[in-house]
């Protein structure tokens, strides 16, 4: 798999609302819609989202999981807003990268941290620079609410059930693109030969006055299925927070640094156990060797060559790793 490619389906699935209406154009499959009479339903997600005024200054943290055929990862998702000005970062621990968004004031800045953190403008990477701010919960309720307000204006949203829960009201749903009338679909230039208008989305979310405590999306296209979830684990309003600045902007720098990335995650999947370990030393990442066969050797080699005590306790082998403990002093 092209790695700028993959990096693109890891992009894509940041942003969990609203990525149909990019993916749908130009693909090739059969669609013979209909028009159809509404049903009445037993809830409105609009109306849910409409009764919400997201917070203006808080500290949010957030898990996400992506489980499907092509990619699977969890990322923590940190969010803090202070009075229009916006901090995110991701970090992907399993892809060894950490992405921040920052908007204070008039400026923003894109940083990526790989082997170091290199900052920018957010231009210089535009996928990141439109995914990463949609963190917010009031970009995500506004992107949200005009994608439903699409389905059900036109019939293709149905209601399961809601439920009443401790932090959050719980709202589970089916939707699809397909039940869409054709001429509403082309108003909105979505082609309607596309194969993704097959798909049923099962989903629910959970949701107070406030924020989005959880989002679930599952449904199942030519790759199998895929299962994409964000899930609140910390969220506090707070006043007069600290906004960090991005520093020193180098676009030049930001954008090598990308294609850097770009070239090692291509290394990675391609290589087996003596080029993990050469990657694990060349870019200073001893987890690397989580993924080779013999993850222990791999271990045992890192620590011989940088004497880094703290990589002891991940071998397995509780011999060697009474070892590697007493080698380094550790």
């Amino acid at each position: 798999m092209d790695a700028k490619w993959y990096i693109a389906i890891i992009i894509v699935t940041i942003v969990l609302v609203g990525a149909f209406f990019y993916m749908s154009k130009g693909l090739a499959g059969e669609h013979a819609g209909e028009e159809k009479v509404m049903e009445k339903q037993a809830f409105s997600i609009v109306d849910a989202l409409s009764k919400m005024e997201a917070p203006q200054n808080y500290i949010a943290v957030k898990e996400e999981k992506i489980d499907s055929p092509l990619i699977n990862l969890s990322r923590r998702i940190e969010v803090r807003k202070n009075n229009g000005d916006l901090y995110v970062k991701i970090e992907d621990k399993k892809n060894f990268l950490t992405a921040e968004y920052i908007k204070k004031g008039n400026e923003t800045w894109l940083c990526f941290n790989f082997t170091e953190r290199v900052c920018g403008n957010p231009s210089t990477i535009p996928a990141y620079a439109i995914s990463l701010p949609q963190e917010d919960f009031s970009a995500f309720i506004n992107n949200y609410k005009k994608q439903m307000e699409f389905l059900e204006k036109n019939g293709a949203f149905k209601a399961l059930k809601k439920e009443e829960g401790k932090n959050c009201t719980t709202y589970n749903y089916t939707y699809s693109f397909g039940d869409v009338p054709l001429k509403e679909l082309r108003k909105a230039n979505i082609n309607v030969k596309s194969s993704y208008l097959d798909i049923v989305y099962n989903s629910s979310i959970c949701l107070d006055n406030k924020v989005v405590w959880s989002f679930e999306k599952v449904f199942n296209d030519v790759n199998g299925i895929n299962r994409q979830g964000v899930k609140l684990v910390e969220f506090k309003e707070e006043n007069n927070l600290t906004i960090p600045d991005g520093g020193e902007k180098n676009d030049t720098l930001l954008k090598a640094h990308y294609d850097n990335y770009a070239n090692f995650l291509e290394e990675v999947a391609k290589a087996k156990d003596p080029q993990l370990r050469s990657i694990a030393t060349q870019y200073h990442l001893p987890d690397i060797c989580y993924r080779a066969e013999d993850s222990d050797t791999c271990f045992a080699i890192y620590v011989d060559q940088f004497n880094d005590s703290s990589v002891c306790p991940k071998i397995e082998n509780s011999s060697l790793r009474e070892k590697c403990i007493q080698a380094t002093g550790g």
